[in-house]
This record gives structure tokens, sequence and C-alpha cells, in this order.
């Protein structure tokens, strides 16, 4: 659970059929979850009014520290850093066309940034090989997970969203994998599997890390250079 305290994420679970259905698929949910620590108010009033003050003053204290404890740990986990994807590639996209073909391409989202590949004409099976770069600050967003959206060109219309699966990001940190994720249809395709896309990811804190001690070695220098 500790990746998803203090935020939501969207998760697609797959239900696994009992008794004569063992064994097999027999349903997704689509939801979100995370937990929120957080103490009952109204408890809290009716033991501070039976207790001293003194008693209150350090509850209060010790509800301080253990906010503050709750709050570095976060913070830990959750570093300022970048997300680097590359989309290498769908499959097994939904046909949307009426020769039986999309035009596929992936959206990538954080936060209010937008990023999308290129589109591949007249296939269910695209290739892209092209790496986007998120700058990710945790003291600036709520968001904890990648967005991805599978969606369909239109020449003479609207583009059409096929799918989509939201990526957390933390099982990535400083840990560069390849990965493959199902999308999840939308509308009409609603709770259908509409293709898979597999990628490359890391989520990269090391950069922000040096970009640091580099800052701090050149304040250092700029220093002595003055004093001499």
């Amino acid at each position: 659970l500790s990746p998803l305290k203090n935020c939501l994420v969207a998760l697609t679970c797959q239900f696994e059929g009992v008794n004569k259905q063992f064994g097999k698929d027999v349903g997704q949910i689509d939801l979100e979850v995370g937990y929120k620590i957080s103490s009952n108010e109204e408890e809290d009033k009716v033991d501070q009014e039976q207790q001293p003050k003194s008693e209150q003053k350090d509850n209060v204290e010790e509800k301080e520290i253990k906010r503050d404890i709750q709050v570095e740990q976060e913070q830990e986990e959750y570093e300022q850093g970048q997300i680097i994807i590359t989309i290498i590639g769908v499959k097994n996209v939904a046909a949307m066309d009426s020769n039986g073909k999309s035009d596929p391409y992936v959206k990538i989202i954080l936060a209010d940034k937008t990023e999308r590949t290129k589109k591949v004409a007249d296939t269910l099976n695209a290739e892209y090989n092209q790496t986007f770069n998120f700058a990710f600050d945790p003291s600036s967003t709520q968001e904890r997970d990648l967005k991805l959206e599978l969606w369909d060109h239109d020449t003479m219309s609207d583009d059409d969203q096929i799918g989509k699966v939201s990526l957390p990001f933390l099982p990535y940190k400083n840990n560069k994998q390849k990965a493959s994720f199902t999308f999840t249809g939308v509308n009409k395709l609603y709770g259908k599997d509409v293709g898979v896309v597999d990628i490359d990811i890391i989520y990269d804190t090391s950069t922000q890390t040096k970009n640091n001690e580099l800052s701090t070695e050149g304040q250092q220098g700029t220093g002595g250079e003055g004093g001499a």
C-alpha cells in the first residue's frame, strides 16, 4: 500500500473464477484506490476534554511529530526527478475503421503535460520507438502515475479514444525496466481489452541529485575565487 499513500491511483483488477469457473478470468473491475492516515476528530475532542492541559499539549506535539515523519517518508519515496518513457509499440489494437484496421497512436499524460506518439496508418500492430521525458516534482503535483491513452486517428472527423491505462511509476524509481500493459476500452468498448502497449521506463532521481551536487560545488568554487 505504500505507493498509494495520500494519493489516488487508477487500477484495473482481474477477478479469478471459483468452483466451476476456477482458473478462469471471469471479469474486471476499474477502480481508484488510495489510503490516507487521518484521526477521528470527534474522538480526539472527547479525549482532549478528559485530559489535563499538559497531556493535551504532549499529544499535540506527538501528532505533529508523527505527521512530520509521515511527510518525510513520503518525500523519501517520491523525489524530484524525471520520468523517461519509451513507447516501443502497441499490438492487438481494436479495429475502429470499416476496413478492419485502425490508425493508432498513444498519448502520455502526467499532470498538465501531454505528449503523443506519431500515428501509424491501417494497422492493429504499430511500432513507435519514441522516447518522452516528464519532469516530476512531488511538491507541485498530487499525481503519482502516468496515464496512457490509446487513440485512433480520423481524417474526416474527430479522433476516437480506444482505451486507457494508468501506470504507477514508483516501482521504476532508478530501476529501468521493460513492461507491457493492457489498455481497457472506453465508451462503446468499455470493459474490453483493446490493445497492449510495450514500454521502457525509468523514474530517474539520480539526475536531480547530480545537479544538486554540481550546483553546490559551483557555489563553493565561486566563493573561493572571490576570497582570493
